[in-house]
Order: structure tokens, then sequence, then C-alpha cells
């Protein structure tokens, strides 16, 4: 037997006796690691994709690149508010689902603090940029340069970090050109 036999053997094996502990870190290192709890939300945003007839296997780092750029920016506001003593001291009363609840016996009080910081911007971020920019994306849509800028997002071509620099791009002129 040869090693691609072996190894497609061993696919089939896999597809129909895999165990639970197995399965489970297939799933985790595909990037379904989420809490049950959260599983409708996920199953939501695949529905949308499936109703526009979109992998979400090709798709996915779309919603990874917003997410780390999200991330980025929590941690540079956070860096720049986290020795403001009002709002540490906001943060040291905050109940358990804003609190940073890392498992780990030895977090200190300014650990603590600086996560919980670091929560609470990393959840503004979102709601605040999507109402602000709803409105601005209403108003160009309205404006009528739409067609150009779709025609620039529509040639965008190569890997998806490829096209993200180029989307950002067609953003910062539209909003240089648009918004002054």
């Amino acid at each position: 037997m040869d090693n691609s036999d072996r190894i497609l053997k061993n696919l089939e094996r896999t597809k129909r006796g895999l165990p639970i502990s197995k399965r489970f870190k297939d799933h985790w290192t595909k990037g379904l690691q989420m809490q049950w709890c959260y599983q409708e939300h996920w199953d939501e945003i695949c529905d949308i994709f499936k109703s526009y007839k979109i992998d979400m296997k090709h798709q996915s780092p779309i919603i990874t690149i917003q997410t780390l750029k999200e991330v980025k920016l929590a941690k540079q506001i956070t860096d720049s508010i986290k020795d403001d003593k009002k709002i540490r001291n906001m943060a040291l009363r905050v109940s358990y689902p804003l609190r940073n609840v890392y498992p780990a016996p030895d977090i200190s009080e300014k650990e603590l603090i600086d996560g919980t910081i670091f929560i609470v911007v990393l959840r503004l971020i979102p709601d605040f940029c999507l109402e602000i920019g709803k409105r601005a994306l209403e108003s160009f849509m309205d404006n009528g340069n739409k067609v150009k800028y779709f025609s620039d997002l529509f040639s965008c071509h190569g890997t998806i970090i490829d096209t993200q620099r180029d989307f950002e791009e067609v953003v910062k002129k539209m909003l240089e050109e648009n918004f002054k």
C-alpha cells in the first residue's frame, strides 16, 4: 500500500469513527470555536452567506481581517485611556459580563482593570463605527458618485489580503472626495 492509499484510508476512517475529542479539536482548528450559546448568531451569519450562495470557507478571512482591525484599534484606544483615574475607577466597579475574566489566579488588579477597559472599548468600536458609518454611507449612496467607486471596488483582484488593501484605498478616496 503506497502513501496516498494510506492517506485516503485514514481520511475515510476519520469520517466515520473519529473520537469526539478529535472532532472537537478539528472544529477548533477550523475556527468554529464559539460557545454553544452563541451558535444561533453563527448560524444566522452562515444562513445569510448561504442565501447569497457564498462559501464561508473562502470568505471567512474577511470577517477575521475586520475583527483584527477592531482589536488593534481597541488596543490603541485602551492604551491611550487606561491611565485615566476616573475610567479606572469605573472599570474596577464593573460586574461580570463586562469584566475581564481571564482565568488566572495570579492576575493583578491593574491587569484586571486594563482588560476590562479593553473589552468595553472593543465592544464600543463596531457599534459606534457602524452607527456613524451607516449615516455617512447612506448619504454617499444618494450623491450620484457610487457607480465610479463601485467600479473601482469591482475591479479589485488578487488574494483577499490584496483586495482588502485595494478596498481600503477606495474607501479613503471616497471619504476624501465626498466628506471633506
